[in-house]
Protein backbone atom coordinates (compact mmCIF):
# COMPACT_ATOMS: atom_id res chain seq x y z
CA UNK A 1 0.00 0.00 0.00
CA UNK A 2 0.94 3.58 -0.43
CA UNK A 3 2.33 5.31 2.54
CA UNK A 4 0.22 8.22 3.78
CA UNK A 5 3.21 10.56 3.44
CA UNK A 6 3.66 9.63 -0.23
CA UNK A 7 -0.02 10.05 -0.81
CA UNK A 8 0.22 13.53 0.64
CA UNK A 9 3.27 14.37 -1.49
CA UNK A 10 1.69 13.04 -4.69
CA UNK A 11 -1.57 14.83 -3.88
CA UNK A 12 0.27 18.08 -3.24
CA UNK A 13 2.28 17.76 -6.48
CA UNK A 14 -0.78 16.90 -8.56
CA UNK A 15 -2.82 19.64 -6.90
CA UNK A 16 -0.01 22.14 -7.38
CA UNK A 17 0.40 21.16 -11.02
CA UNK A 18 -3.32 21.51 -11.71
CA UNK A 19 -3.40 24.84 -9.89
CA UNK A 20 -0.37 26.07 -11.84
CA UNK A 21 -1.86 24.99 -15.17
CA UNK A 22 -5.15 26.67 -14.29
CA UNK A 23 -3.42 29.92 -13.39
CA UNK A 24 -1.40 29.74 -16.63
CA UNK A 25 -4.39 29.05 -18.90
CA UNK A 26 -6.96 31.30 -17.19
CA UNK A 27 -5.60 34.54 -18.72
CA UNK A 28 -5.46 32.91 -22.15
CA UNK A 29 -9.04 31.69 -21.84
CA UNK A 30 -10.18 35.09 -20.58
CA UNK A 31 -8.34 36.79 -23.44
CA UNK A 32 -10.08 34.54 -26.01
CA UNK A 33 -13.51 35.18 -24.50
CA UNK A 34 -12.91 38.93 -24.32
CA UNK A 35 -11.52 38.97 -27.87
CA UNK A 36 -14.65 37.27 -29.21
CA UNK A 37 -16.91 39.62 -27.23
CA UNK A 38 -15.11 42.69 -28.60
CA UNK A 39 -15.22 41.22 -32.12
CA UNK A 40 -18.98 40.69 -31.87
CA UNK A 41 -19.51 44.20 -30.51
CA UNK A 42 -17.45 45.60 -33.39
CA UNK A 43 -19.41 43.57 -35.93
CA UNK A 44 -22.71 44.74 -34.42
CA UNK A 45 -21.53 48.36 -34.57
CA UNK A 46 -20.52 47.96 -38.25
CA UNK A 47 -23.91 46.47 -39.08
CA UNK A 48 -25.65 49.29 -37.24
CA UNK A 49 -23.61 51.90 -39.15
CA UNK A 50 -24.35 50.14 -42.44
CA UNK A 51 -28.08 50.15 -41.72
CA UNK A 52 -27.90 53.86 -40.85
CA UNK A 53 -25.95 54.59 -44.04
CA UNK A 54 -28.57 52.76 -46.12
CA UNK A 55 -31.35 54.67 -44.37
CA UNK A 56 -29.57 58.00 -44.93
CA UNK A 57 -29.00 57.17 -48.60
CA UNK A 58 -32.64 56.17 -49.03
CA UNK A 59 -33.81 59.41 -47.38
CA UNK A 60 -31.45 61.44 -49.58
CA UNK A 61 -32.84 59.77 -52.70
CA UNK A 62 -36.42 60.36 -51.52
CA UNK A 63 -35.52 64.01 -51.01
CA UNK A 64 -34.25 64.21 -54.59
CA UNK A 65 -37.44 62.63 -55.92
CA UNK A 66 -39.57 65.14 -53.98
CA UNK A 67 -37.38 68.03 -55.16
CA UNK A 68 -37.67 66.90 -58.80
CA UNK A 69 -41.44 66.46 -58.58
CA UNK A 70 -41.87 69.93 -57.06
CA UNK A 71 -39.62 71.40 -59.76
CA UNK A 72 -41.60 69.71 -62.52
CA UNK A 73 -44.85 70.89 -60.97
CA UNK A 74 -43.55 74.46 -60.91
CA UNK A 75 -42.98 74.55 -64.69
CA UNK A 76 -45.32 76.94 -66.44
CA UNK A 77 -45.87 77.97 -70.03
CA UNK A 78 -44.37 81.40 -69.61
CA UNK A 79 -40.89 80.68 -70.93
CA UNK A 80 -39.95 78.76 -67.82
CA UNK A 81 -36.26 78.14 -67.60
CA UNK A 82 -35.46 74.97 -65.74
CA UNK A 83 -31.79 75.06 -66.75
CA UNK A 84 -29.70 76.27 -63.86
CA UNK A 85 -32.26 75.48 -61.20
CA UNK A 86 -31.05 73.20 -58.45
CA UNK A 87 -33.69 70.55 -59.09
CA UNK A 88 -32.94 70.35 -62.83
CA UNK A 89 -29.17 70.30 -62.37
CA UNK A 90 -29.43 67.34 -59.96
CA UNK A 91 -31.77 65.54 -62.37
CA UNK A 92 -29.77 66.43 -65.51
CA UNK A 93 -27.05 63.71 -65.21
CA UNK A 94 -29.77 61.08 -65.01
CA UNK A 95 -31.58 62.24 -68.14
CA UNK A 96 -31.28 60.45 -71.44
CA UNK A 97 -29.33 62.42 -74.10
CA UNK A 98 -32.44 63.00 -76.19
CA UNK A 99 -34.44 64.29 -73.23
CA UNK A 100 -31.57 66.59 -72.28
CA UNK A 101 -31.31 67.88 -75.85
CA UNK A 102 -35.04 68.56 -75.88
CA UNK A 103 -34.80 70.72 -72.77
CA UNK A 104 -31.48 72.37 -73.55
CA UNK A 105 -31.99 73.59 -77.09
CA UNK A 106 -29.43 76.36 -77.54
CA UNK A 107 -28.51 75.79 -73.87
CA UNK A 108 -31.77 77.42 -72.80
CA UNK A 109 -34.62 75.55 -71.32
CA UNK A 110 -37.59 77.43 -72.68
CA UNK A 111 -40.86 75.56 -72.79
CA UNK A 112 -43.57 77.09 -74.98
CA UNK A 113 -47.19 76.85 -73.81
CA UNK A 114 -47.98 74.03 -76.23
CA UNK A 115 -45.13 71.88 -74.95
CA UNK A 116 -45.52 72.35 -71.20
CA UNK A 117 -47.75 69.34 -70.59
CA UNK A 118 -45.56 67.07 -72.74
CA UNK A 119 -42.39 68.35 -71.09
CA UNK A 120 -43.80 67.82 -67.61
CA UNK A 121 -44.92 64.33 -68.52
CA UNK A 122 -41.53 63.52 -70.04
CA UNK A 123 -39.67 64.62 -66.91
CA UNK A 124 -42.21 62.95 -64.63
CA UNK A 125 -41.70 59.64 -66.46
CA UNK A 126 -37.93 59.95 -66.02
CA UNK A 127 -38.37 60.62 -62.30
CA UNK A 128 -40.78 57.66 -62.05
CA UNK A 129 -38.19 55.39 -63.68
CA UNK A 130 -35.44 56.59 -61.33
CA UNK A 131 -37.71 56.13 -58.31
CA UNK A 132 -38.49 52.58 -59.40
CA UNK A 133 -34.83 51.82 -60.13
CA UNK A 134 -33.88 53.06 -56.66
CA UNK A 135 -36.63 50.93 -55.11
CA UNK A 136 -38.46 53.89 -53.59
CA UNK A 137 -41.85 53.37 -55.21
Amino acid sequence: MVDAAWAGVVGAVVGGAIGSLTSLFAPLINWRVESKRIGLEHQNELEKLDRQRELDERNYKRGLIVQWRLGIASLSGEHTEALGTEWYETLRPKLDKDVRRYFERDRQTIIPDSEVRGAKNMLAEVVDEIEEKWGLD
